[in-house]
C-alpha cells in the first residue's frame, strides 16, 4: 500500500520507475490476484467474516484501510439496525412473530433514524415495510418486500410469501406463487420461507408435494432453533404426516418448541404426555402444560380444559381441580370428574385474566 501511495502521490520521485516496476511484478502474482479477489468479492457482497478473513490472513493488504473502513460502516450499520430489527424484525431476527405484536410508534422511530443514517440499508427497509403491514399498509408493504427481493434480502421473499399465502384482502391464492418466493428466500436461508414451504406442502396445496415434502421444509430450520418449525415437526411425528407416528420424537420437538416460547406447542405436547405410554405418560405434566396454556391465553389450551374438558384424563382434571382451588375458584371434590363445576370455574379463571396472555 505504502509503494503504491509512493508511485501515485511522489513529488520528486526519484524512484517512481523502480516503484511501478515493483508495483506491477506484484500485481501479476497469482498469490496477491487471489488476495484481490478475495476483497473484491468482500467489499462487493459487504460481508463481515470475509473482510475479518482477509485481514487475518493477508500478505500485501494493500485493501487493508478499505476493509477496516467498511467494517466500521456495517457495525455503525448494525447498531442502528439493533433496535430496529428488536421491535418488528422477524423472530429470526429476534423480532415479534406476529404483526400485532409490534410496537408501531417504537418500531417507525428505531427503524426510521437506521433508514435515515443509512438509505440503502435494503433490510430496513424491508422492515418498515413489516410495519407498514402491521399498520394496514398493504401497498407499502408490497412495495419494500419487492424492492427487498430486487436486492436479494432474504427476509423479503419469506414476507412476500407469506402476505401472497395470507391476502388481507381474502382474495384466492396463487400456491404456484406462493412456493417460487418461498424457495427463493428457504435457498437464502429464510426461516419465514420454509416455515411457508411447510404449511403449503402439509395442506397438499402443490401438486407432488406433500407430508414429507413439509416435514423436510420444517426440520431444516428447526434443527437451527426456529420454534415455530420445532412445533410443525413435532405436530408431524404426533399425527404421522410425512413420516410414521413417533410419539417420542414429537415430544422432544414439541418440548424444544415449548422451551423456545412458541405458546401453542403446549396444548400440542399435553396431549403427548396426557395420551401416551411408558415415558411419554405423563400426566403431571400434561396438566402444568395445559394450566400454562390456559394462562397465556392459548386457543387451544382453554378449549381442552372448557369445551372438551370431558375429553381429558381423570388425572389431568385432578390436577386442574387442585390448581382452581388454590385461586380460591372451585371448592368442589378434587375427584377427576369434568362436572360442569370444574369448567364453570375454569371459564372464570380464563375470563379474570383477560388479555393478558
Amino acid at each position: 500500500a505504502g509503494l503504491r501511495a509512493y508511485a501515485e502521490t511522489c513529488v520528486a520521485c526519484a524512484h517512481q520507475g523502480e516503484a511501478e516496476a515493483l508495483i506491477a511484478e506484484m500485481e501479476s502474482d497469482a498469490d496477491y490476484q487471489a488476495e484481490r479477489a478475495q476483497l473484491t468479492a468482500a467489499l462487493a457482497q459487504e460481508d463481515e467474516g470475509a473482510l475479518d478473513a482477509y485481514l487475518a490472513a493477508c500478505t500485501v493488504c494493500d485493501g487493508a484501510e478499505e476493509a477496516r473502513a467498511l467494517l466500521d460502516r456495517l457495525a455503525a450499520r448494525d447498531a442502528l439496525r439493533a433496535p430496529c430489527l428488536a421491535v418488528a424484525g422477524l423472530p429470526q431476527m429476534g423480532g415479534p412473530r406476529k404483526l400485532e405484536d409490534i410496537d408501531q410508534a417504537a418500531a417507525t422511530a428505531a427503524c426510521g433514524t437506521a433508514a435515515e443514517a443509512f438509505p440503502g440499508d435494503g433490510l430496513v427497509r424491508v422492515i418498515l415495510g413489516r410495519i407498514a403491514q402491521a399498520a394496514g399498509d398493504i401497498t407499502a408493504a408490497a412495495g419494500a418486500y419487492k424492492a427487498g427481493m430486487d436486492e436479494a434480502v432474504p427476509a423479503a421473499f419469506g414476507l412476500a410469501a407469506f402476505a401472497a399465502y395470507a391476502p388481507a384482502d381474502g382474495a384466492p391464492i396463487d400456491p404456484a406463487e406462493v412456493e417460487a418466493l418461498a424457495l427463493k428466500g428457504a435457498e437464502m436461508g429464510d426461516w419465514l420461507s420454509h416455515e411457508v414451504l411447510s404449511v403449503l406442502y402439509s395442506k397438499n396445496l402443490v401438486p407432488g408435494k406433500s407430508g414429507a415434502e413439509a416435514l423436510d421444509a420444517a426440520r431444516a430450520i428447526a434443527d437451527e432453533g426456529d420454534p415455530l418449525a420445532q412445533y410443525f415437526v413435532g405436530h408431524y411425528y404426533l399425527n404421522g404426516i410425512g413420516t410414521a407416528p413417533d410419539p417420542d420424537e414429537a415430544a422432544d420437538w414439541l418440548g424444544k418448541a415449548v422451551e423456545g416460547g412458541y405458546a401453542p406447542a403446549k396444548a400440542q405436547l399435553a396431549e403427548v404426555y396426557e395420551r401416551g405410554s411408558g415415558e411419554t405418560a405423563r400426566p403431571d405434566r400434561a396438566a402444568e402444560l395445559l394450566w400454562a396454556g390456559l394462562g397465556q391465553g392459548d386457543a387451544t389450551a382453554t378449549a381442552r380444559l372448557t369445551t372438551d374438558l370431558a375429553e381429558r384424563s381423570a388425572e389431568v382434571v385432578r390436577i386442574i381441580q387442585g390448581k382452581l382451588r388454590e385461586q380460591g375458584l372451585y371448592r368442589g371434590a378434587v375427584d377427576g370428574v369434568p362436572g360442569p363445576g370444574t369448567e364453570a370455574a375454569i371459564r372464570a379463571y380464563a375470563n379474570s385474566l383477560g388479555g393478558q396472555g
